[in-house]
C-alpha cells in the first residue's frame, strides 16, 4: 500500500521537526538539558548500514495501524491546543500552535486515507 507508506513519511517528517523544535526548547530553558547537549555534541558514532525492515501487514493490520495513528494526532493537537493557550513564553507558544496546527493536517490527511480503503462508513465523511 504504497499511499498510506507515502503518507506516513510525511507524517514522519513533520515528527523528526517536532522533535527538533520542542529540543531546540529545552535546550534554550532548561540548563540541565544545554549542558548535556554541550557534553554530546561532538560525540561521533560509526554510520554502518541499517537492517531493511520489510513488515508484511495485511490490509485489516493496517488500517487499525491508520486509526491508532488518527487518535495519537487528535490527542496531541487538543493537547497542544492547550497547552498554547496556558503558556505565555512566546516562542514556546508558537512552538504548541504551530506543531498543533500540523497535527490537525495529518488527522485530515489520516482520515481521507483511512475512508479511502475502509468500506465501513464514518458518519458521512468524505
Amino acid at each position: 500500500m504504497e499511499e498510506v507508506n507515502a503518507v506516513w513519511r510525511i507524517i514522519m517528517l513533520d515528527e523528526k521537526k517536532h522533535y527538533g523544535m520542542f529540543l531546540t526548547l529545552l535546550r534554550k530553558y532548561d540548563p540541565v538539558q544545554y549542558q548535556t547537549y554541550l557534553y554530546y555534541k561532538d560525540t561521533q558514532f560509526v554510520k554502518e548500514p541499517m537492517q531493511i525492515y520489510k513488515p508484511n501487514y495485511d490490509k485489516q493490520l493496517i488500517l487499525n495501524n491508520v486509526r491508532n495513528d488518527l487518535k495519537g494526532e487528535l490527542e496531541t493537537a487538543v493537547l497542544y491546543d492547550q497547552y498554547a493557550a496556558e503558556i505565555s513564553i512566546p516562542d514556546v507558544k508558537h512552538v504548541f500552535a504551530v506543531i498543533s496546527r500540523d497535527e490537525k493536517y495529518h488527522v485530515e490527511h489520516l482520515t481521507k486515507l483511512l475512508i479511502s480503503y475502509d468500506p465501513d462508513p464514518y458518519n458521512g465523511l468524505k
